[in-house]
């Protein structure tokens, strides 16, 4: 039995999961598996060993500073902060966008941007201290560029240059 990471594509881009068709997509060279929700973004199963995703996962860790110090800058020409949490308290791991970030006493408060499919510790709209031991990628926009979101770059590679095209088309900024 293949073990999987669940990841939400959060509502910024829940158009991806738009544009592939049927209740479950499977690719197994992508070792990936689409979940369809109702009302909700879509969710991708993702496996463990999936070099792309875990090279993405590592390098937004690495780079977390990075986003952290433009985050603090307040900087009119940037928008949209996002982290992803890994949650691992429920029957499957899954890794939840947090928006609307704040900071206050030194430490970092982030809002859970979906329903969560397996954990209960959180809910959606829920305001959540964040354990940045936990973040698995990072996300912002600047001047209409996604800068990291590396996570949503490995999904957004696995779509055909169609979908891919759509996607880009149905988001108010340049995905690189």
């Amino acid at each position: 039995m293949a073990h999987f990471r669940r990841y939400s594509t959060g509502t910024f881009v829940c158009a991806l999961g738009l544009l592939l068709l049927g209740s479950c997509h499977s690719d197994e060279k992508a070792n990936t598996t689409k979940i369809e929700r109702t009302g909700e973004p879509d969710i991708y199963n993702v496996k463990s060993d999936d070099n792309a995703m875990n090279a993405a996962i590592q390098a937004s860790k690495a780079t977390l500073p990075e986003f952290l110090r433009v985050l603090g800058q307040q900087d009119t020409a940037t928008s949209d902060f996002a982290l992803k949490v890994h949650y691992d308290d429920g029957p499957e791991p899954e890794h939840i966008w947090l928006s609307g970030l704040t900071s206050r006493n030194g430490k970092l408060y982030g809002v859970i941007s979906n329903t969560p499919e397996f954990t209960k510790a959180v809910k959606e709209g829920e305001t959540v201290e964040v354990d940045t031991s936990k973040v698995s990628d990072w996300k912002y926009v600047q001047n209409h560029r996604l800068v990291g979101g590396r996570t949503i770059k490995v999904l957004r590679d696995q779509l055909s240059p169609e979908e891919r095209k759509e996607l880009d088309a149905s988001v108010d900024y340049k995905i690189d």
